[in-house]
């Protein structure tokens, strides 16, 4: 029941923070070019996106389920990518920090490296903590997962059909 609880607290915590994040005076989306329409994704919800698929990355290379961590990977380098265009003022130096381990994650897994892989993913949480300080939202500190909330998703990997 403890355990429940706690998980429970947890993705209360997790769900609250994105409504946090909207008063960062950094994230201001960036105009529309002629004949776009204006993005109604806020920053937070990217950023909340990005979190759970760290957290899926995490439990997808800590069990060697190769083309998972590929796939989660490839999907926190997009999300990157998204918040670069979709917002002025994000400090691109703390992208950067960020987006720089995904690369190396890449190729851990492309090398089905589990040493690398948690090596290299530590410097992704850590590059993704030096761009929340960067833009003062270094409250939200992200870190490798204990547990997970996704009991519905099998994480280890399965033979192919």
């Amino acid at each position: 029941m403890k355990r429940r609880t706690a998980l429970g607290l947890g993705l209360a915590i997790l769900l609250a923070l994105p409504a946090i994040a909207d008063d960062i005076p950094y994230a201001q989306q960036s105009p529309p070019q002629p004949g776009e329409e204006a993005s109604q994704k806020r920053l937070s919800d990217l950023m909340a996106s990005i979190q759970t698929r760290h957290l899926k990355l995490w439990y997808a290379g800590s069990l060697k389920n190769w083309p998972l961590a590929a796939f989660e990977a490839g999907q926190i380098k997009d999300g990157f990518i998204d918040a670069g265009w979709l917002y002025r003022n994000i400090p691109v130096e703390g992208i950067m920090l960020a987006s720089k381990p995904i690369d190396a994650l890449l190729d851990d897994i492309k090398n089905k490296n589990s040493v690398a892989f948690t090596k290299d993913f530590t410097a992704l949480s850590t590059g993704c903590n030096a761009c929340h300080q960067a833009a003062g939202v270094g409250f939200v500190v992200i870190k490798a997962p204990t547990a997970s909330p996704f009991s519905n998703q099998e994480f280890a990997p399965t033979p192919q059909r």
